[in-house]
């Protein structure tokens, strides 16, 4: 393993048991570089790290989504919704409990997701997400009876569940000695995450979610029309 390799590898492992605020001195000892600033000559910043790693796990997930996506398309499926939110919820549970290089992804992405100092949306954004934004936009075209905006917001309310989700099952797993009995656990939890959440999509809108979204909508038109004043 080459010295990048064992910095991402080792930073990510870092990041998953104790959080973003890990010290990069702390990453670079513990990869066992006597060089001091070696975190800094291969990747620059606390930040362009986090990226190396996303980058390296999320492009295998989004690999996982895109076969399953491209999978249900060929099947006539994409208006099954249970199916189309398999896509979005299989492929990072699949990591769960992983014994390979996935092993810490989900508690890695756990901790970035909760560090508000990370724009997360800006990283990922259509580089590594095109079987979600496929799955995304085939749920919208499903659902039309509720409007876009907030169907796009349930997705995301989605997305952040999963994760957290994930990574408490994950953790959780961790303490099950029984191989057998882990797969069990989690086919339930993950089988049953996926049933919330198709509930979750086919709620009608209120009125005063609806509402809500047109003040919203407006204060966003002010913004930018001040801006561009």
């Amino acid at each position: 393993m080459d010295t990048r390799e064992q910095l991402l590898v080792t930073a990510e492992r870092l990041i998953a048991r104790e959080g973003t605020g890990v010290s990069m001195r702390r990453i670079n000892v513990e990869a066992g570089q006597k060089n001091a600033s070696a975190l800094h000559y291969h990747f620059g910043s606390r930040e362009a790290l986090i990226d190396a790693i996303l980058e390296r796990r999320m492009s295998v997930v989004n690999r996982r989504r895109v076969i399953m996506v491209d999978e249900l398309e060929r099947n006539g499926r994409h208006e099954d919704l249970r199916a189309i939110v398999s896509c979005i919820v299989w492929p990072l549970a699949e990591c769960v409990g992983a014994t390979d290089g996935m092993a810490h992804y989900v508690q890695f992405l756990d901790k970035v997701y909760r560090d508000p100092a990370i724009d997360l949306t800006r990283i990922i954004s259509r580089k590594y997400n095109d079987g979600l934004y496929r799955a995304n936009k085939m749920i919208v075209n499903l659902l039309t009876g509720i409007p876009q905006e907030i169907m796009h917001a349930r997705v995301d309310h989605t997305i952040a569940q999963l994760v957290h989700i994930m990574a408490d099952i994950d953790e959780n797993l961790s303490s099950l000695h029984k191989r057998v009995q882990s797969r069990a656990e989690l086919d339930f939890q993950v089988h049953n995450f996926i049933d919330y959440v198709c509930g979750a999509l086919r709620a009608p809108s209120s009125p005063e979610t609806e509402s809500a979204l047109s003040r919203k909508l407006m204060a966003s038109a002010d913004v930018r029309a001040e801006q561009s004043a």
